[in-house]
């Protein structure tokens, strides 16, 4: 039998950081069969019983155009922007069990990263609860590092103990920018769309640049076929050199390491060529090494002495050149 503990909560500090008409700010009030929330980790409501509820909160979708009216908070037009997070009319039931539970928005995306759907749950904490999500899940929190081609994101609230509040994270609407965070903000960052006809998928990519020079091949859409979509890709950019200067780049993806020209040395001169990875990219998702534009910046790795072929009037050294990948 689970240990009987008080359900009161600890308003003094709660409070303190939550005023009572915060979104999503949490109170008690009276569970019913009417209004009680529906799930596996519910029980309905015997008699007299307090539970959990909240107040409504929205998530404020900037990435869905705005139809009907500009001004975002005009109460007599219809703001599309402003999507209602749902169940929030529900009493949760107060769990007696000296285990904490989670709550949390579930958002679903449309296909461009948009809001489809929020609602609001009780996270489950284990694999007897359904829907349960192992913490190494690349969905299991949203951050900054989410795959949003997952098409779910869920956003942590509150955290209760045996009815007291002991974590608060969300004291605001949900203000959602999808693809702009993180890494699709990046120079180089690919982007993956569905062709209109066949089976193919269609990829462009952020525009960036290498010692100021931007891939000849940009604003080109590369094609990709589904089993390639399907299967880790491996990005790159190949850089041709002529006269110590930057001549061609490309953007290139395969499903091998790259292991060619990727820290050529060259004897007497700068190398030719070199392919610098940048990412990776799985259905959709990337993962960005660099942030920013790149500098590619010649430098002497090895001075050897000649061991033969010496002539009068000559450097009696041989220099190995390299290049030093860095930010600009």
């Amino acid at each position: 039998m689970a240990k009987e503990t008080t359900t009161k909560l600890n308003w003094s500090t709660y409070r303190a950081s939550v005023p009572v008409n915060t979104p999503f700010s949490l109170y008690l009030k009276k569970r019913t069969t009417e209004n009680a929330a529906i799930g596996d980790t519910e029980t309905p409501p015997a008699g007299e019983e307090i539970g959990l509820a909240f107040v409504q909160g929205f998530v404020i979708d900037y990435l869905k155009l705005q139809q009907e009216s500009n001004a975002a908070d005009d109460p007599d037009l219809k703001n599309e922007r402003m999507a209602i997070v749902e169940n929030m009319d529900k009493v949760f039931e107060i769990e007696l069990d000296d285990e904490s539970r989670i709550f949390e928005v579930q958002i679903d995306l449309n296909e461009d990263g948009s809001i489809k759907k929020a609602n609001f749950q009780k996270k489950p904490r284990d694999e007897t609860e359904e829907n349960f999500r192992p913490p190494e899940d690349k969905v299991d929190t949203f951050n900054v590092n989410s795959d949003l081609t997952c098409g779910k994101v869920f956003l942590p609230v509150c955290e209760v103990l045996n009815g007291n509040v002991i974590k608060v994270w969300l004291r605001d609407n949900i203000h959602w920018w999808g693809e702009l965070l993180g890494d699709q903000s990046k120079p180089f960052v690919p982007r993956v769309k569905k062709k209109e006809t066949g089976t193919d998928w269609e990829l462009t990519y952020n525009i960036g640049a290498v010692n100021t020079r931007i891939p000849d091949d940009y604003g080109v859409p590369k094609t990709m076929t589904q089993a390639q979509y399907d299967k880790l890709q491996y990005l790159y950019l190949s850089v041709d050199i002529v006269d110590n200067q930057v001549y061609y780049i490309s953007y290139n993806f395969q499903d091998t390491v790259i292991d060619t020209f990727i820290d050529p040395v060259s004897e007497g001169s700068v190398p030719s060529k070199i392919n610098i990875p940048i990412g990776s990219l799985y259905k959709g998702g990337s993962k960005m090494i660099y942030n920013k534009n790149l500098t590619l910046e010649p430098y002497v790795w090895i001075i050897q002495k000649k061991q033969e072929g010496v002539v009068f009037g000559q450097y009696p050294f041989l220099k190995y050149w390299k290049y030093k990948v860095t930010e600009s």
